[in-house]
């Protein structure tokens, strides 16, 4: 009950909602009691409008709207008619809201996402983000729509109950019983519902999670042959979901029809007890059996909505969390407060940069000293977990120093917008993204340049000939991942993304460490003829990335092992030059 009550408002345009479900059961129950009186006059009887119907009666003698029998079935009929519409009206807003929940929360947790701390972000599963996106996200906004029908219900059914009170109480009582026999034959099944709503939300998740890792690896799997194991293993799991909403579906339908069942039975025990102990009269009796017949498929309604806001509420919970966790890990980037960056005028140092991912953890960079000069190419390298990517990381923002400090023209990067600092960065990494898209959005990520610097970036990525042969040129679909691209061509592709907007600082994740030879010479010779426009950092995986280099920084276990150029360094005989030769020997653990 207490999930219930907590996610009650949830859901946009609950008043609204609320309001004419309260307006279309008082216009329901008033057509309903009018059915008495009207009964009364046409079985001859004339017990007065102000008797049967006490609250409203009075006034509707007083203004001659009771006259005739007819016109108390026109009231009758525009009473319930309009109830019907009004009905009609609150289930239209509680669609819209639904849907309109459902988009806001996914635009929020997506919003919330992409602006967070990257420490955040990198602890997330793409699995369970999904999940959350696609399919909690929906039922999360089925039980708040079941939950506002649900309370229109139970209005509706006290509605009914307060017009047995006018009727007959002795008949009220029997009404009652239906009610608390209702609830107890269905509260198993309705706590079986809420366990299996979580168990539906730790299964979708589980199946999500190994689903997007399954497509993600789809390359290895068929190469490996392993595509029998993984499609049983992923059968495992669907079974699973299955099953976990099968028996959902199956304890809403049994609750369904007990709830059905029930009131049938104590309908006929109503009837024969009305009409041979109560000495209840016709009229009476007649709109009694009235309400009850309304009743009782409320009855059945209000179950079906409790159990499905109980199946789907699960949802609502690790969401909510997300969310909540997401916003308050924001990033805060200065925008609008600190100190707008425009252009590299002198170069980056690193002052004695310590950097741990856990404050109790061991130092990933240990007081590192590096300068990145304007117009200058700068290699870093060293054995895997040496700490090289970190470097790119802190450079881009996505990382702060533990301890120590990184100057930008000689002031922290800390003290910079961090948004107006990434715009002067251009970013290359091993793992490409291209989306399934044109080529012309894959280069533009949404943002806007001129024609001539599209075609200056894809000049200066050696990009132009590659473009002259495809179909449709810059339309032309890249297909999923850049699957129609050569992995050469893809890089380029990468390369020429990076260089739009015209960067002041180029940033090379391992950027041709999955190249061939020869388009790794090609990507090579267009980032050569950049050096002298841009500062460019080359982590490298292979030595001969930064041969020409203008200084190259050796990492060895987060501390700056050796410094200089290639040809100094080879020449020293340190760990540089045993690199060198691994490399050559194809050692494992060669850089």
């Amino acid at each position: 009950m207490r999930p219930f009550l907590k996610a009650l408002g949830s859901l946009p345009r609950t008043v609204p909602a609320l309001a004419l479900t309260v307006v279309a059961g008082l216009g329901e129950g008033f057509g309903l009691a009018l059915f008495l009186p009207l009964m009364e006059r046409l079985t001859g009887g004339d017990s007065g409008i102000a008797r049967s119907v006490p609250v409203v009666g009075p006034w509707l003698e007083a203004l001659g709207l009771v006259s005739s029998p007819l016109v108390m079935i026109a009231m009758v009929l525009v009473a319930v008619s309009g109830s019907f519409a009004l009905a009609w009206a609150r289930d239209i807003t509680i669609l819209r809201a639904k849907f309109a929940f459902i988009a806001q929360r996914r635009t929020a947790l997506l919003d919330a996402l992409l602006h967070a701390r990257w420490s955040h972000m990198a602890r997330q599963s793409s699995g369970d983000t999904v999940n959350l996106l696609l399919t909690e996200c929906h039922r999360a906004g089925n039980a708040l729509a079941s939950q506002i029908s649900l309370l229109g219900t139970l209005f509706q059914i006290l509605v009914y109950l307060a017009l047995g009170v006018l009727m007959s109480w002795q008949l009220l009582l029997l009404s009652t019983a239906l009610l608390i026999l209702v609830a107890v034959v269905v509260r198993p099944l309705m706590r079986r519902t809420g366990l299996l709503g979580e168990a539906s939300t730790t299964a979708n998740q589980e199946y999500s999670h190994r689903l997007v890792d399954l497509l993600r690896g789809l390359r290895l799997i068929r190469v490996t042959a392993a595509e029998a194991m993984i499609s049983a293993r992923m059968a495992s799991l669907a079974d699973r979901v299955s099953h976990v909403f099968a028996e959902g579906e199956i304890t809403t339908a049994t609750a369904y029809f007990i709830t059905q069942l029930l009131p049938v039975v104590v309908f006929a025990g109503l009837l024969a007890v009305a009409t041979g102990g109560l000495g209840v009269d016709l009229p009476i009796l007649l709109g009694m059996l009235l309400i009850l017949s309304r009743l009782a498929p409320r009855l059945a309604q209000l179950q079906q909505q409790y159990q499905s806001c109980l199946i789907n509420l699960a949802a609502l919970v690790p969401l909510e969390r997300l969310l909540t966790e997401t916003l308050a890990a924001r990033e805060d980037t200065g925008a609008g407060q600190r100190e707008e960056f425009h252009r590299l005028v002198e170069g980056i140092s690193f002052r004695a940069v310590t950097y741990r991912y856990e404050p109790e953890g061991a130092a990933v960079l240990d007081k590192i000293d590096l300068a990145i000069g304007r117009n200058q190419m700068v290699g870093i390298v060293g054995r895997s977990g040496a700490g090289k990517s970190t470097i790119i990381d802190l450079l881009a923002g996505l990382r702060s120093p533990t301890h120590g400090e990184i100057l930008v023209d000689g002031r922290p990067l800390a003290s910079l917008d961090m948004l107006s600092w990434r715009w002067r960065l251009g970013y290359v990494t091993q793992d490409l993204m291209l989306f399934n898209d044109t080529l012309r959005n894959n280069l533009l990520l949404g943002r806007n340049y001129p024609q001539q610097d599209i075609e200056d970036a894809i000049a200066a990525a050696d990009l132009t000939e590659v473009i002259s042969t495809l179909p449709d040129g810059l339309d032309t679909i890249t297909g999923e991942g850049g699957i129609r691209l050569s992995g050469g061509q893809r890089q380029r592709v990468a390369l020429a993304r990076a260089l739009l907007g015209k960067p002041d600082v180029l940033l090379l994740d391992e950027a041709t460490s999955a190249l061939d030879n020869e388009s790794e010479r090609t990507v090579l010779k267009a980032i050569e003829g950049l050096r002298d426009k841009l500062a460019v950092v080359i982590v490298a995986h292979r030595l001969s990335t930064v041969r020409k280099a203008d200084v190259i920084y050796l990492l060895d276990r987060g501390v700056v092992a050796e410094t200089g150029t290639y040809e100094s360094l080879a020449a020293k005989g340190g760990q540089f030059s045993q690199l060198i030769g691994a490399a050559d020997r194809g050692e494992r653990g060669a850089p």
